[in-house]
């Protein structure tokens, strides 16, 4: 009697099934890996809010006014061209230099950026003196940080309640699903 050799190993079919269920698996993975980064970005964007905001509270107390905004210059990332055009005059940039007074204070021993901190995504940062911008009778600041991801504003922020002294409405400082605006100011 010759002895049959029995071939042992996986079906086409069986091979088949196995790399779909590895492929459903890596999908679910990535798309869940993807949320877990965007929520970790949008966290340390709120921590860093906080320590701006912080900061600029501890300044104020130490020198009766909030730190001057600069213009956007040369450490803007490359091909920015400003969130609200050319007339506005407010801080920003890539390398942590965009509110140096907060470092030569002493206050921060950095001044935080965005996770990403790219041409979409960065922090905006604008001060101004009393009766300096419509309505507001008192210093105040307004700090931006633009680019959210999760589609929802950051808690904490709000809409700049001063109106401008013809009754407008100043339309930059409002949040939106891409921005979240923060500022001290409370309605006059």
């Amino acid at each position: 009697m010759w002895a049959r050799n029995k071939q042992t190993g996986f079906t086409i079919v069986e091979l088949l099934i196995v790399i779909v269920i590895i492929a459903i698996l890596a999908a679910i993975t990535v798309v869940a890996f993807n949320g877990v980064q965007t929520r970790a970005r949008e966290t340390t964007r709120m921590d860093d809010v906080s320590k701006i905001r912080k900061a600029l509270e501890l300044y104020r107390a130490n020198n009766d006014r909030y730190p001057p905004h600069t213009a956007i210059g040369t450490n803007a990332p490359a091909g920015f061209s400003g969130r609200y055009g050319s007339s506005y005059s407010y801080s920003v940039a890539t390398n942590g230099s965009w509110l140096n007074n907060l470092l030569s204070a002493n206050i921060v021993p950095s001044v935080p950026v965005d996770p990403l901190n790219d041409n979409d995504h960065y922090y905006i940062y604008w001060s101004s003196g009393v009766n300096g911008y419509g309505a507001c009778t008192q210093p105040f600041y307004v700090l931006v940080a633009y680019g959210l991801e999760g589609g929802a504003t950051l808690p904490g922020s709000r809409t700049l309640t001063c109106t401008m002294p013809d009754g407008t409405f100043p339309s930059n400082w409002v949040n939106s699903t891409t921005q979240a605006v923060f500022s001290n100011t409370t309605t006059p």
